[in-house]
């Protein structure tokens, strides 16, 4: 079994056709056929059926292209990186984030990766963790930052845990109030959430369940802009991530107060589609957000 092999199988699995694959490999149908028929004599495995609409993977097939994708991909990842050994980092990366990390968090880490990597355009795109998954898997990004998890469809590097806190507006001349606040105590506020839509508000859920809480928000809406400036503005109180509000409780805009008992955390990580490993400038970007959110 060697490398054209594989590339012909994946590209026939992929196009269910000898005529289609042929004709995206640039080679005559004879050729497949034949390269194809060695596979299969020498691992004594049936890998197609010929069916009237063209060919049919069978079981072992399945298996066997899950391997052949990684296989693929290591060769690329082998070949982008010594492409890239020594040379001036250049590129496009396309990347997506979450509201709550795009509001003020990314700024000096992106201003930082600028300075260091001017050859490096950089696109943002702004959306919530599901859309920007679908996005990713689609191929319009090359890397999300976005909630993590044990469902998590691709392959991830864990950035931060960022805790949920309560976040009120600075009201003039009040007492100094507590860092803390308990779950229990989420009930007696007006709350702006999310919608269920969100895997932080899932997330929030989730675990108040888990301590026989739940809560009824008077509002839920998706734009955290719109969110922080309903809370600055009246006696409504939200939860989000503490990372969300780092810049506004600097501004004086807000108060945070941590949620305990239960904590709760939010595990956020930089997400790389499953078959196209990240390349250099991308992996460059990872690094510079993590510093940022680690550090800043």
């Amino acid at each position: 079994m060697d490398l054209r092999q594989i590339r012909y199988f994946v590209t026939l699995f992929n196009e269910g056709s000898v005529t289609k694959a042929a004709k995206r490999l640039g080679v005559v149908q004879p050729a497949l056929s034949m390269q194809i028929r060695k596979l299969e004599e020498e691992f004594h495995t049936q890998l197609f059926q010929r069916t009237a609409r063209g060919v049919e993977p069978t079981a072992g097939a399945r298996e066997f292209h899950k391997h052949c994708l990684a296989i693929l991909a290591g060769v690329e990842g082998a070949g982008q990186a010594l492409r890239e050994a020594g040379t001036l980092v250049t590129g496009h990366v396309t990347l997506g984030l979450m509201p709550s990390l795009a509001a003020g968090t990314m700024a000096p880490a992106l201003l930082a990766y600028a300075r260091d990597y001017p050859a490096v355009r950089v696109t943002v795109i702004e959306a919530y963790s599901d859309d920007l998954l679908e996005r990713l898997q689609a191929g319009s990004l090359d890397l999300a930052i976005v909630n993590g998890g044990p469902s998590l469809p691709v392959p991830a590097i864990p950035l931060s845990m960022d805790r949920l806190a309560l976040v009120t507006r600075v009201e003039a001349g009040e007492p100094r109030l507590p860092p803390q606040v308990t779950a229990a105590e989420l009930g007696g506020f007006r709350l702006v959430l999310p919608s269920s839509r969100q895997g932080m508000r899932r997330l929030l859920d989730q675990r108040l369940g888990e301590a026989g809480l739940a809560l009824q928000p008077d509002f839920e809406i998706d734009s955290l802009n719109m969110t922080l400036d309903l809370v600055s503005r009246s006696a409504y109180a939200t939860i989000l991530p503490e990372l969300a509000v780092r810049k506004a409780v600097e501004a004086g805009i807000v108060h945070c107060r941590l949620i305990t008992d239960p904590v709760i955390q939010r595990e956020v990580v930089a997400a790389s589609h499953r078959h196209r490993p990240p390349g250099l400038a991308v992996r460059l970007l990872v690094h510079a957000l993590k510093a940022e959110m680690v550090e800043g």
